[in-house]
């Protein structure tokens, strides 16, 4: 429900429905991911809460590519060259024709 929330920028919604998966103690870390897209989306201004969920995701899935990849050019963004390449770096081998 939430990914077609978001898919039908529904992007509020899908937030909504994320959180109260997550506050309702399913652990899975595509929930955190879409969580942070959600929060990008909703305001890319502010990167704490979004970066907070990708590190939550990155640490139930540390093979999460897009959890990866978004954190890194989140990072990039900041001016975190490094903490942005590594994630970047891992995302690549993880999956090398993304």
């Amino acid at each position: 429900m939430a990914l077609s929330d978001y898919r039908q920028g529904k992007v509020l919604a899908g937030a909504e429905v994320l959180k109260a998966a997550i506050g309702s103690g399913i652990v899975d870390s595509d929930l955190h991911y879409l969580l942070a897209e959600c929060r990008v989306r909703i305001d890319s201004s502010s990167s704490a809460g979004a970066l907070a969920e990708l590190n939550r995701a990155i640490e139930l899935n540390p093979k999460s590519v897009s959890a990866r990849t978004l954190r890194g050019k989140m990072l990039l963004e900041a001016g975190h060259s490094q903490d942005a390449l590594l994630d970047l770096r891992v995302a690549r081998e993880l999956e090398p024709q993304s």
